[in-house]
């Protein structure tokens, strides 16, 4: 159910919520799925101005328990 939502989220698309392995992430943005290798992938931006930095999480999508969209 889970990998169905992934395949028609549109990039860019906001994740307040993403609890995979029983670890919760919080602010996400939704990148990419990769269907055959079953990978999804969320950027989270911190700080601000020129201390901006953006990392990319990229996550098995069979260990992802629960994600909200904005």
């Amino acid at each position: 159910m889970i990998t169905d939502l992934l395949r028609i989220l549109d990039p860019g698309t906001p994740v307040p919520t993403l609890v995979v392995g029983g670890a919760i992430l919080t602010n996400l943005v939704f990148s990419s799925f990769n269907a055959t290798t079953n990978l999804a992938s969320f950027a989270t931006r911190t700080g601000t101005g020129t201390n901006a930095s953006t990392n990319i999480v990229t996550v098995n999508a069979n260990q992802i328990q629960a994600i909200t969209t904005a």
